[in-house]
């Protein structure tokens, strides 16, 4: 029942009555079930769930605002959940099901934070970043680098490598790899991996650089 659109939720609320009450029946207590149960206060509270108070006097305060915050908490605590689930070191390709899945919910969770009032700018900004960073892993990009841990290119066929290690996860090489080593590292994607694998790599490589902090 958790609907961006106000008519699409309005639907599932009134042919979900069944569904919303055994969920209540076990979530809420018997007076609360109780009160709910009569058409008329079902239909006020779907009122209230499925139209945009107006004005801005109410401050954030009122049950539908509330309601939307739920809702957004709601798809967090899914995206931790499934972020649990994926076995993150056999994700090996880019339209992997649960990967695709994973990244859904994060795209329904940016959406439902960004219209809410309960979120501010640096909560929403953390949250991008989040998704930004595991958006990496449907790239051609991430392919490449998987690929490349299993075959490792040598600083003998790539000399601008020097003493690096293109596939240490340590902060300090991330950071040499992708600021220092930047055209190097390119350089070697591209030719290990072709084109593909280098496509938005400027933007890839800040994601990168903000996710571990490099200064």
């Amino acid at each position: 029942m958790f609907q961006e659109d106000l008519p699409k939720r309005r639907e599932s609320y009134t042919l979900g009555r069944f569904c919303f009450f055994e969920v209540i029946g076990k979530e809420c207590s018997a007076e609360t079930v109780e009160i709910l149960s009569s058409n008329f206060n079902y239909d006020n509270l779907i009122n209230v769930l499925t139209t945009l108070p107006g004005g801005l006097q109410d401050n954030c305060n009122r049950l539908y605002h509330s309601f939307n915050k739920l809702q957004c908490e709601s798809l967090e605590e899914a995206i931790a959940e499934k972020e649990k689930e994926i076995d993150w070191v056999d994700t090996t390709q880019t339209n992997d099901t649960d990967l695709v899945q994973f990244l859904q919910m994060f795209e329904d969770a940016e959406k439902c934070i960004a219209k809410s009032c309960s979120y501010n700018d640096i909560h929403r900004l953390i949250f991008k970043s989040k998704k930004d960073w595991f958006e990496l892993y449907s790239t051609e990009f991430f392919m490449c680098k998987r690929k490349m841990m299993l075959d490792k290119p040598s600083a003998q066929k790539f000399p601008c490598l020097g003493d690096h290690n293109i596939v240490g996860s340590k902060k300090d090489e991330t950071c040499e790899r992708y600021s220092k080593l930047k055209d190097c590292t390119k350089k070697v994607m591209e030719d290990v991996c072709g084109k593909k694998a280098i496509e938005d790599y400027d933007k890839t490589a800040d994601i990168i650089k903000k996710h571990f902090d490099c200064k």
